[in-house]
């Protein structure tokens, strides 16, 4: 009995180490690290002092589900079940056309890529703007009949923890169906 509830013990603080925060939506379970914090209206209104950008705007932050960990903003939307959304190439091609803009200004920080990760596939788009780094992250199940669209933004400084965190994120999403 002792290690039976030693082996329960233990499961549980290994869990409680990974992710603080899961988020859980409808056909998604997204593990969040542990010091992700959940983002209030309030707090969303006021995250242009504190990332000290003003290309972060409040449309920008209109997803219905925002967190930060440390100088990470995550913004993630609701699951997309339509063709469109869906069709992960196509999505890339409209991106890469659409951010072509930056290179004809001088910005050559545009990079967009699709991932098979296990039993999930994702579109990447990256750029920098003004000393912050944009990710625009499409996690898609097997089927390719649901997808997640989230984006991160973040300081320059901080693109090695956001790429773990990325990593993180596209290798422990679930989808339930």
């Amino acid at each position: 009995m002792k290690k039976l509830f030693f082996l329960c013990l233990l499961t549980a603080s290994i869990f409680n180490c990974r992710a603080q925060i899961v988020h859980s939506a409808e056909h998604i379970i997204l593990p969040l690290p542990k010091g992700a914090q959940k983002l209030t209206a309030q707090q969303v209104n006021t995250l242009t002092s504190l990332t000290n950008s003003q290309a972060i705007s409040k449309f920008k932050l209109a997803p219905p589900y925002n967190f930060r960990f440390d100088n990470i903003v995550i913004n993630i939307y609701n699951i997309g079940r339509n063709e469109a959304s869906n069709n992960l190439t196509r999505k890339k091609a409209s991106r890469d056309e659409g951010f072509s803009f930056l290179k004809r200004r001088g910005n050559n920080s545009y990079h967009s890529v699709i991932k098979d990760i296990y039993n999930k596939r994702a579109l990447i788009v990256n750029y920098t703007y003004g000393g912050h780094v944009y990710c625009f992250v499409d996690i898609q199940n097997s089927d390719k009949t649901f997808t997640l669209p989230l984006k991160l933004s973040y300081p320059e400084a901080d693109s090695v923890k956001a790429a773990g965190l990325l990593d993180d994120i596209l290798n422990n999403a679930q989808f339930t169906q």
